[in-house]
C-alpha cells in the first residue's frame, strides 16, 4: 500500500482573544506554515496550550475542535484553532466547602506558596493539593480556581481557590507481638488521632509490655505549626528494664521544633532545635566492689541542627552538595554538674560522571 503524498500546512490561524503577553498561543502551539501535518504533533501541540497557558494566567482556557482545509493540488492544509481564553487571572483568597472538613481555610492559607495578587499558575494550585493530599487527613480533597467577577491589576480578574474537602477516619490503632529467647514476650501497641487538636495536632500514645521491658509514651505533634512544614513536637516517656546487666526505671521529656524538606518542597535551608531531659534509676554490677548497686542519673540537653543543601533532588541526588551541622550542649548530673557539647559537621557532594553513573563523597567530623 502507498502512503500518498506528503501534506503540510499552509496557514496556521488561532482564533483568540489577545493575550498578555502578545503571541502566547503561537509560542506554546509552535506549529508553523510548512510543518508536516502530523497527527501526534498537531495532538501534542494542541495538548501544550491547555498545559501552558494555565502556567501563565489562563486557568479557563478551552481549545476549541481544530479545522484543517486540505488543497489536493498544493498539497497543503490550511490549520485553525478556535481558543476560548477566559479572563487573564490573579490569585485570589483561599474559601473550602466540605459537610466534614479536616480544617477550614486559614489553615489551608498556611499551605500555599503563590502570594495573593500574583499572576495565576496552576502548578502553584496543584502544589497546594499534594501539600493537602501530604497531611492525610482526608478521604476527598480536590483544589480548583473559581471566578469572581472582581478586576484585578492590568485588566486581569481576582479567582479564588476553591478547595472542596471531605475529612478521612483520623484515628491509627497498630500492634505488634513477638518472642524471643534472649528477650522473651514483647507486646507493643500504638494508637494515633492525627487531628485531636485542630488543625493538624496529632496525638500519639504508646505502650510496651514484655518480659524484659515495660513502658508508655505519649507524643503530642502539630505538623505546618504557623507554617509549612514547620512541626513542634513534645514527647513524654516512661520506661523500666529488666536485663542481666541492669535494672533501669527511665524517665524522659522532650520538645523540639523543626522545618525540614519534603519530596513535594525541597528547601535550602532547614534546622530544629529543641531541649531534652532524661533521667534514669539505675540497678547495676559494680565490678570494683563485687556487688550491685543503685545510682540515680540525669542528663539534660540542648540539640540543634541546620542544613543546607544545594543537590537537585532530595531523594536522588544528582549534582550539587549539602551541608549538616549538628550541636547539641549538655550536662551529666550526679552529684555534680559536668557540661559537655556534642558537634558534628557533615558534608556531601554528588557529580555525574554519565548518565547512569554518578559519584558521591562524604566528609564527616565530630567532637565530644
Amino acid at each position: 500500500a502507498s502512503p500518498g503524498a506528503l501534506y503540510r500546512l499552509g496557514t496556521v490561524q488561532i482564533v483568540a482573544d489577545p493575550t498578555v503577553p502578545a503571541g502566547l498561543l503561537e509560542r506554546e502551539l509552535n506549529l508553523n506554515p510548512g510543518d508536516p501535518i502530523e497527527a501526534d504533533r498537531v495532538q501534542g501541540a494542541e495538548a501544550n496550550v491547555s498545559l501552558k497557558l494555565p502556567r501563565q494566567g489562563y486557568p479557563f482556557v478551552k481549545v476549541g475542535q481544530r479545522d484543517i482545509l486540505l488543497d489536493e493540488e498544493a498539497q497543503t492544509g490550511d490549520y485553525t484553532l478556535p481558543v476560548a481564553l477566559g479572563p487573564r487571572a490573579v490569585f485570589g483568597d483561599v474559601v473550602t466547602q466540605g459537610r466534614r472538613q479536616a480544617f477550614g481555610a486559614e489553615h489551608i492559607r498556611l499551605l500555599r506558596r503563590y502570594t495573593p495578587g500574583a499572576i495565576y499558575d496552576v502548578r502553584a494550585t496543584d502544589d497546594l493539593r499534594d501539600a493537602l493530599i501530604a497531611t492525610s487527613l482526608f478521604s476527598t480533597v480536590s483544589v480548583e480556581p473559581v471566578r469572581t467577577g472582581e478586576p484585578g491589576p492590568d485588566g486581569t480578574e481576582v479567582v479564588n481557590i476553591l478547595v472542596r474537602q471531605t475529612a478521612g477516619p483520623p484515628r491509627t490503632l497498630a500492634g505488634e507481638a513477638g518472642y524471643s529467647t534472649g528477650q522473651g514476650i514483647r507486646l507493643e501497641g500504638t494508637w494515633t488521632h492525627r487531628n485531636l487538636f485542630p488543625p493538624e495536632g496529632a496525638l500519639i500514645a504508646s505502650g510496651v509490655i514484655g518480659t524484659q521491658e515495660q513502658g508508655i509514651s505519649g507524643t503530642f505533634r502539630r505538623s505546618n505549626a504557623g507554617q509549612r512544614d514547620r512541626t513542634v513536637q513534645i514527647t513524654a516517656a516512661i520506661n523500666h528494664s529488666d536485663f542481666a546487666a541492669y535494672e533501669s526505671y527511665t524517665g524522659t521529656l522532650s520538645g523540639r521544633i523543626s522545618r525540614d524538606s519534603t519530596p513535594l518542597w525541597q528547601k535550602r535551608w532547614t534546622y530544629f532545635y529543641g531541649a531534652e531531659i532524661v533521667g534514669s534509676n539505675e540497678d547495676r554490677y559494680n565490678f570494683k566492689r563485687g556487688v550491685r548497686d543503685r545510682g540515680t542519673y540525669l542528663i539534660a540537653a540542648l540539640p540543634g541542627f541546620v542544613g543546607y543543601d544545594r543537590s537537585d533532588n532530595l531523594l536522588n541526588p544528582t549534582r550539587g552538595y549539602r551541608i549538616k551541622a549538628n550541636v547539641s550542649a549538655e550536662t551529666s548530673v550526679r552529684g555534680s554538674i559536668r557540661p559537655y557539647a556534642r558537634l558534628m559537621l557533615e558534608g556531601t557532594y554528588y557529580q555525574p560522571v554519565s548518565d547512569s553513573i554518578v559519584v558521591a563523597a562524604r566528609a564527616r567530623v565530630g567532637s565530644i
